[in-house]
């Protein structure tokens, strides 16, 4: 049964400042999320994912979550499975599950995976229907050129770009590579004042 986002929203406790419906109700391929710490992005993103998933049913997609940084990679993993698990009532239990490897794949194919950015070469072999970026300022270059913007790896994905840095896509370098993609109509800026943290009650 196809769920709407209000059920899943419900289901799930979340209840996104008005505001933030702009950052859902994006269709564009390129989603930067800029803001401090403790603002919500990830868990924002997080629930982006899960309502497209749940709306629209299907199977054998896979997510890659990519970062420097093992310990936020596991964080997202907990928080990630906790989210799925809940709804075991669509997906079932898991199918496989690694916490080792930050790793799970649901009964109805539908697959999440850690990726370390310091082993691009991994990247080449799979096609994920959903790609997070932790830090994305920090990504070289090179790697956005090779690796992420290559139609082979993206598939059309859409990519959530994550980032603390408020000065993200200002400087030459980042202009350079993502003005088109701007000029398309194909990237959307979401800043502080779009998110907020979902685990403080509001008032």
């Amino acid at each position: 049964m196809k769920l709407t986002k209000e059920k899943i929203w419900y289901y799930f406790n979340y209840d996104p400042l008005r505001s933030s419906n702009t950052f859902h109700e994006s269709d564009k391929k390129f989603k930067a999320i800029i803001g401090s710490g403790r603002t919500g992005k990830t868990h924002k993103v997080l629930m982006d994912i899960v309502t497209r998933m749940f709306t629209h049913p299907g199977g054998e997609r896979l997510i890659w979550n990519m970062s420097y940084d093992y310990n936020e990679l596991k964080r997202d993993f907990n928080q990630f499975t906790r989210f799925v698990g809940q709804y075991n009532t669509t997906f079932g239990p898991f199918r496989k599950y690694s916490f080792k490897n930050l790793y799970f794949q649901l009964m109805n194919g539908d697959s999440y995976e850690s990726k370390n950015l310091d082993s691009p070469e991994s990247y080449l072999m799979e096609a994920p229907s959903f790609i997070i970026i932790n830090d994305a300022e920090k990504v070289p270059l090179e790697i956005w050129r090779r690796y992420v913007l290559c139609r082979r790896v993206t598939n059309d994905a859409p990519v959530y770009m994550i980032s603390k840095d408020r000065n993200f896509l200002n400087s030459q370098q980042w202009k350079e590579l993502f003005s088109k993609f701007q000029e398309m109509g194909d990237l959307d800026v979401f800043k502080d004042e779009l998110l907020e943290n979902p685990l403080v009650k509001k008032v």
